[in-house]
């Protein structure tokens, strides 16, 4: 246990919880492309996956879930694929990059044990919003296949979606804000995670705030938060490896 509140070995955790979830970020292509080979018809490609994971998530009703599959049974499978695989996958990774960082982060600045704790709970939130939201989103998306939609059943579905999403996005916020605001300043550079930080945390807040209002940006929104932790994440891993490279460490 000593050896992990050395800032060189909770580096070389975030490097590797980092590869991890760059490799089964890879794996959605695959995946999905899989799953669209499989069957007929084959009139749909990875690239029109993209968005409509985050459009199920916030939408604001069963008819916008329906709206957001538009394609067909090839659309569907590419999606389940995504999601009941290689996203699960994704979300063990960067559920514990989210943990290393804060070990990383309490090696290098010495911090209570209290932000450790913390860590494991948002890490841990994290993860079970992600898992949750998966759940529901397969079980839309096939009920959304069957032929005239239950859109009731699907209605049923999205408060259990909505807030396992908000839970995740909440602690993922969270986490970004509070590493963010700890990062250690001895670095010149230590305004870019702070900045990234706050920023992640700003439009997670500002998507699920927008979708309070049944605004048509959340989605977007959303997403560009994802965006903004996948920088913060970068910029963690930058400083990771520059700690693993410092003789004096």
């Amino acid at each position: 246990m000593k050896r992990l509140q050395t800032p060189k070995a909770c580096a070389a955790l975030v490097l590797i919880a980092w590869l991890a979830s760059v490799v089964s970020l890879w794996g959605f292509g695959p995946a999905a492309e899989r799953a669209i080979a499989k069957d007929e018809p084959r009139d749909c490609s990875v690239q029109d996956l993209k968005h409509r994971s985050i459009q199920m998530e916030m939408a604001s009703g069963a008819q916008e879930v329906v709206d957001a599959l538009e394609g067909g049974d090839c659309i569907r499978r590419g999606k389940i694929a995504e999601i009941a695989y290689a996203d699960s996958f994704f979300l063990v990774s960067y559920s514990l990059l989210i943990l290393f960082l804060f070990l990383f982060v309490r090696a290098l600045a010495a911090s209570p044990r209290a932000y450790l704790i913390l860590g494991i709970v948002l890490a841990l939130a994290t993860a079970a919003g992600d898992l949750v939201e998966n759940i529901h989103l397969v079980k839309m998306i096939r009920l959304a296949g069957e032929a005239g939609p239950p859109l009731g059943r699907i209605d049923a579905l999205l408060p259990g979606l909505k807030t396992a999403a908000f839970v995740k996005m909440s602690a993922a916020g969270l986490s970004t804000l509070i590493l963010g605001l700890l990062w250690p300043a001895r670095s010149r550079w230590v305004w870019v995670p702070r900045l990234l930080g706050i920023l992640t945390a700003a439009l997670f807040a500002g998507a699920m705030l927008l979708d309070v209002f049944d605004n048509a940006l959340d989605w977007k929104l959303a997403g560009d938060g994802i965006g903004a932790f996948a920088l913060f994440a970068f910029s963690a891993v930058i400083h990771a490896v520059a700690t693993l490279v410092d003789r004096e460490r």
